[in-house]
């Protein structure tokens, strides 16, 4: 729901050409610098969480999707904390891992994308499928069932925050 997220702006751009069926997966798109498209900005699509633009030429923009071997985001269970989202290398599967032992994810649970505010919006990304309590320190690893389907890509969205110059004055003043 676009509506809901009007902190930020989403230009529309059509995949020229991308792959899925790789550890290090890619997708090209058909917008670049001349609409204001670069590095760091996240990428949706209607469904869900796609990936974070590495490159841009004028027409033209290099996206890391989350389906890539360096394509993890941080993640989150409503009212459930924080974890770390990495593919699992299975087309439409990922794993939340690090979820805080007093968290329990449960099948059916939604996981939402959690970015740097000028990154992008929070998405669903997911669906829980099932859950494991590591031995080790109990922590939670769940597995996800992703929302977007990668194997069929046309349209994404690029978000571009609306406040990014303010918010970057403010954290030159704290560094």
């Amino acid at each position: 729901d676009f509506n809901a997220m009007s902190a930020y702006d989403f230009i529309p751009a059509r995949v020229v050409d991308y792959s899925y069926r790789k550890k290090n997966n890619y997708i090209l798109i058909n917008e670049g610098k001349n609409l204001g498209i670069h590095p760091g900005m996240g990428v949706i699509n209607g469904k869900g969480w796609i990936g974070t633009v590495i490159e841009s030429t004028p027409d033209y923009a290099y996206v890391l999707p989350f389906i890539h071997s360096k394509g993890d985001i941080g993640a989150r269970i409503n009212g459930k904390g924080l974890g770390q989202l990495s593919w699992s290398g299975k087309t439409g599967f990922a794993t939340l891992k690090d979820i805080e032992r007093e968290y329990q994810p449960v099948r059916g649970d939604s996981v939402y994308s959690f970015t740097r505010l000028e990154v992008a919006p929070p998405v669903l990304t997911g669906i829980v499928t099932s859950a494991t309590q590591s031995e080790e320190d109990l922590s939670w690893d769940a597995e996800v069932d992703l929302i977007s389907d990668f194997t069929s890509l046309n349209w994404i969205y690029v978000c571009r925050f609306k406040d990014k110059t303010e918010v970057d004055t403010l954290r030159s003043i704290i560094e």
